[in-house]
């Protein structure tokens, strides 16, 4: 029986890639230090939970958004991407508790949010938060099930 696995301090599909596992302390909830600055990935199309490995092994996190600067950021990598029709994920989730969160941070969406009309939606599933693109080159807040695909926007400290 043939048996394929990726080299120690690698996790992944060894037919498909393999990628460096994240340490410890890239897993920190502790706000790093730095200036933040974020990066939309359009390598290839995950759920949530794969956009947050994503950003971990590239040496970042999912993207918080705590102020309409911020926001403005990210919306303006997004546009960088060129993608149309795709939903980017950020950190924001309300899987624990009910309430939503930054995972990345571990902090309450408290200060700054900018929903579209509707949201969040209370739908059982509807868990994880991304910006959505509205038809006329400006992006929302918005809340969907966690699998579905998208892509991903990371942030990263210097």
């Amino acid at each position: 029986v043939v048996h394929c696995a990726c080299q120690p301090g690698y996790t992944g599909n060894p037919f498909t890639g393999c990628h460096e596992q994240a340490t410890q302390r890239n897993c920190s909830l502790n706000k790093p230090s730095g200036r933040k600055v974020y990066r939309a990935q359009r390598i290839d199309m995950v759920s949530f939970y794969g956009a947050m490995v994503r950003c971990l092994t590239d040496g970042g996190r999912l993207a918080t958004i705590e102020s309409k600067e911020e926001n403005e950021q990210v919306v303006e990598e997004i546009r960088k991407t060129n993608l149309r029709n795709v939903r980017f994920w950020t950190s924001g989730s309300n899987l624990y508790g009910g309430q939503w969160v930054w995972l990345s941070s571990g902090e309450h969406l408290k200060e700054y949010a900018d929903w579209g009309p509707g949201q969040p939606t209370f739908k059982r599933y509807e868990n994880c938060l991304s910006l959505f693109p509205t038809g006329n080159s400006s992006w929302i807040w918005k809340n969907g099930r966690c699998s579905t695909y998208g892509a991903s926007v990371c942030e990263y400290f210097e």
